[in-house]
């Protein structure tokens, strides 16, 4: 019964072949516009590949709407040569990117906060604090004179008081000072003048050390919409720092981290292995059909109906789910991949007929009968396999499968329907010569190719 539904099917295509090839351009050119228009992609990964009704995900959600600075945050570290360099310059950074409302929502700069400049000491242990007051004591001569009269003269002049008392060794609380302005005086000798940090010289030997480095958290403007979210901000952002010269030329340097930026040089990777994916494995596809074809209308045919399918299998997805995520992306390669084996065997099999002295339509009616239902059922346990993915609560995941499975009818369809239709008049086959070697069997020796798929098992 089946059989001959198929074969009526097929036969009907190819009598009305101008009008099934007419009828499939227009759909084809709706189904382009379409997706065109109404097939994004949204990248946020947080919330289009997971269900939000999942636990950890409502928790996540509570602790964002709690901490609302630190979601999608960007990290800017500004990496200098002292530690009041690098707060410089991340001051600087931040009074640039607070004047781009479109860059940033807002900019926070940890150790240049009023609030931690004045209480930074109560995150600190108890011991620490101790320790570090005992330091500062030592330090108070220099810093009390210093306060008053913040000059070269005074400090020349506490050295010199100092030293004579030294007996050969330098005062502790002038260890560190004259340790960092030696460094100083050699480095403009050598015509490489270095930045004086008296945080450095008086917190050198502390218990809490200095930082070289400003950290800066950025709520960046994100566009979802886009295949890189967090694309602009990011070069914005390094775009802003090089115009005020924070770069190697002053020994500085920014670093940006996040999950944004996490996320962006993901995605760059992804698009990459995926158009490189899709294009290899296209490629792939025309070098096996030309293999088992050795018919350039029937590679241009099956090509054709494989672009058409990808095309109307992409206005599917524009309708059905909209937008695709990093999951359900790979679609296409997974439709390239199965969607050209419907073509194979229905080719080889008219192909077969025609060889017997079969004219056209009767070498598809002939070949449909033999594999028609085996290609029904094919593409009705693949859907089947894809379509088990959309219960799921991984979206990414049930998402590639609602695609993927109708994907696979899209391709039936049009391989009964237009690839007829198109090896009828546009593209039709031409004389078919008798090949006397079985083109099933292997051309190589059975223990090489045993050899070779061992090794390409190893190392797939």
């Amino acid at each position: 019964m089946l059989e001959r539904w198929l074969a009526a099917w097929v036969a009907m295509a190819i009598r009305q072949e101008r009008r099934v090839v007419a009828a499939t351009a227009c759909v084809t050119l709706l189904a382009l516009v379409y997706a065109a228009l109404n097939l994004g992609v949204n990248m946020d990964n947080k919330t289009t590949m997971l269900s939000p009704d999942l636990p950890f995900q409502q928790r996540m959600e509570a602790f964002e709407e709690r901490f609302p600075l630190l979601n999608d945050a960007l990290l800017v570290v500004v990496d200098g040569p002292t530690g009041d360099a690098a707060r410089e310059a991340a001051r600087r950074l931040a009074g640039a990117l607070e004047e781009r409302p479109d860059v940033a929502r807002s900019v926070f700069v940890a150790d240049a906060d009023p609030f931690f400049e004045r209480h930074a000491l109560l995150y600190r242990s108890l011991e620490e604090v101790e320790t570090f007051s005992d330091q500062l004591v030592r330090f108070q001569p220099v810093l009390g004179a210093l306060s008053q009269q913040p000059d070269l003269a005074t400090l020349t002049d506490l050295i010199r008081r100092a030293l004579p008392r030294a007996q050969g060794e330098a005062p502790t609380e002038l260890g560190g000072l004259l340790d960092g302005f030696g460094e100083a005086t050699v480095a403009v000798y050598a015509e490489r003048p270095v930045h004086v940090s008296w945080q450095d010289l008086l917190l050198r030997e502390s218990s809490f050390g200095t930082a070289t480095h400003s950290t800066l958290v950025v709520d960046p403007v994100l566009d979802f919409d886009a295949l890189l979210p967090a694309g602009r901000p990011l070069s914005e952002i390094r775009a802003t720092a090089a115009g005020l010269g924070i770069g190697p030329a002053r020994e500085l340097r920014v670093r940006i981290t996040g999950y944004p930026a996490l996320n962006d040089e993901e995605m760059r990777g992804l698009v990459t292995d995926v158009g490189i994916a899709g294009l290899f494995s296209f490629a792939m596809v025309l070098l096996v059909l030309g293999w088992a074809f050795r018919s350039g209308s029937m590679v241009a045919a099956s090509a054709l109906t494989l672009v058409v399918g990808l095309i109307w299998t992409a206005a599917f997805a524009a309708f059905a789910v909209g937008r695709l995520n990093v999951v359900s992306i790979a679609f296409a390669v997974l439709f390239i991949g199965l969607g050209v084996d419907f073509a194979i065997h229905l080719g080889l099999h008219v192909l077969e007929e025609r060889r017997r002295g079969r004219d056209h339509e009767a070498s598809f009616v002939a070949a449909v009968q033999q594999v028609g239902p085996a290609l029904v059922l094919c593409s009705v346990s693949t859907a089947i396999g894809f379509f088990a993915f959309v219960p799921t609560d991984y979206k990414g995941v049930a998402e590639l499968g609602l695609i993927s499975g109708t994907g696979m009818f899209v391709i039936l369809t049009l391989t009964l329907t237009l690839l007829p239709a198109l090896l009828t008049r546009l593209l039709p086959i031409g004389p078919v010569a008798d090949e006397t070697v079985d083109r099933a069997s292997p051309s190589l020796p059975p223990g090489l190719v045993l050899a070779g798929s061992v090794l390409a098992a190893l190392f797939a």
